[in-house]
């Protein structure tokens, strides 16, 4: 007997994982790629362009984070003749692989059970 299929197996799951407080979500994956370009560039305002969002809107995030975990997820160095530069923090560093490790161990149990629930009839 031919198995039936609930899905075509050209569809997929999509989740999107965010933490909240009470009142905020205030870190996800555009937060989280935002501490990846700053740690990759050293830049809040070069992060803020790539992402195509103002400066603003980066510090806005970043004061977010800091408000809802209690600590600076970035440190600033003032510049001098060379500039200045922010870099991670350690916690902001944690904060950042915690959550891609969580995110990827999420999608993972997702896609598990997107194949058990919406696969096979007679798996």
């Amino acid at each position: 007997m031919k198995e039936s299929k609930i899905i075509n197996e050209k569809n997929d799951i999509e989740i999107r994982v965010r933490l909240k407080s009470e009142t905020n979500i205030f870190f996800g994956p555009g937060a989280a790629r935002l501490l990846e370009l700053i740690d990759k560039g050293e830049s809040v305002s070069e992060a803020c362009k790539m992402m195509k969002m103002s400066y603003s809107k980066g510090w806005k995030i970043l004061n977010i984070i800091k408000e809802e975990t209690g600590y600076d997820a970035v440190i600033r160095h003032q510049g001098g003749s060379g500039g200045g530069k922010t870099v991670l923090s350690k916690e902001g560093i944690e904060l950042l692989n915690a959550f891609r490790n969580m995110e990827a161990d999420i999608k993972l149990y997702a896609k598990d059970k997107y194949k058990e629930f919406l696969g096979s009839n007679n798996d």
